[in-house]
């Protein structure tokens, strides 16, 4: 499902964005 996906990959983006600025 194209949709999901794209959350998805958003998703990671968005969490990968919070550690760099965490850390």
């Amino acid at each position: 499902d194209i949709l999901r996906s794209d959350t998805l990959v958003l998703t990671k983006a968005a969490v990968e964005a919070l550690e760099a600025r965490l850390k």
